[in-house]
């Protein structure tokens, strides 16, 4: 009886500390900080890049160097309103074909602006692409400026959700243009024209600024991993890069015309030197990401 009765005691003064503890917990729980990813070994900057022997711009003995093997970055980069990245030379789109990809995460829908952009290469009049996310539709969009009219496609399904990474995609091959959410094709556009001498400014983080009023759409989240190519990934290789995950290194390295992995900087490890700065307000780089993403 009397043990019974220590035991009631011990419950009663200890309950509460012991349910509060449990609570605790289960919130640190839902909140990621004991999922796998929180304690996996990250890459640091640079620490996998493209080696070309040849010189920028060049497709002769490309290699992959460093340690390329997915491992997830140390850092991802945040942006937001006048938060960009720029590239001060222009890229010359070398086909009648583009790719744009990255890793997103936003943070806040800007229903003010009818888009928020993750990449833009695009020149004055028809030339290049940008690739972001609707704000009335949530979901994808890529923006493509062709000879002779420009086209806007808004994914039909895949809706987005704040606070979760997602894997973008845009395809362009002279014929068709196709977007894609974590791998999976959620829109298509049958148009055919060109590139005409394509020779375009490159902005992260936002869209070009319109020549006329000058307005630009900015990513209000984190970005990693964008990547741009001359050439129309086919669905396949995108499959594989969201596969590969967000520390996934590029496909179709002869065809690679940007790689900037936002892993603590700005840099192109495309080996053609197309290194951003930072535009308007400086961004941010942090660590504690991984809690949002789920490995595919």
């Amino acid at each position: 009886m009397k043990r019974a009765q220590s035991a009631l005691e011990y419950l009663t003064t200890y309950g509460w500390a012991i349910l509060l503890i449990a609570v605790v917990i289960g919130i640190l729980f839902k909140l990621g900080l004991f999922a796998a990813n929180t304690f996996s070994a990250r890459a640091p900057p640079g620490s996998c890049y493209i080696s070309k022997p040849y010189g920028p711009n060049t497709t002769q003995m490309l290699a992959l160097q460093g340690l390329c093997t997915g491992a997830l970055p140390q850092y991802v980069e945040t942006f937001g309103y006048n938060a960009f990245g720029n590239v001060p030379n222009n890229i010359i789109v070398p086909t009648n074909m583009l790719t744009l990809t990255g890793w997103g995460l936003l943070t806040y829908n800007n229903q003010g602006g009818s888009r928020e952009d993750m990449i833009s290469i695009k020149g004055g009049g028809p030339c290049g692409m940008i690739l972001g996310y609707n704000t009335s539709g949530n979901t994808i969009m890529a923006d493509i400026e062709l000879s002779p009219v420009a086209n806007v496609l808004t994914g039909t399904n895949g809706a987005i959700k704040l606070n979760q990474w997602y894997f973008y995609a845009a395809t362009y091959n002279g014929v068709v243009l196709n977007l894609y959410v974590n791998g999976q094709n959620v829109g298509a556009l049958a148009k055919s024209g060109n590139f005409a001498q394509c020779n375009a400014p490159t902005y992260i983080g936002s869209g070009t600024p319109s020549e006329s009023s000058g307005v630009q759409y900015y990513w209000y989240g984190d970005l990693a991993d964008v990547q741009a190519y001359g050439t129309a990934l086919t669905p396949q290789e995108v499959q594989e890069l969201y596969i590969g995950g967000i520390g996934a290194s590029p496909t179709a390295l002869t065809s690679l015309i940007g790689w900037w992995p936002l892993n603590g900087n700005m840099r192109d490890y495309s080996g053609d030197g197309l290194n951003a700065q930072t535009g308007g307000q400086n961004t941010i780089y942090q660590q504690s990401w991984a809690s949002a993403y789920t490995p595919p």
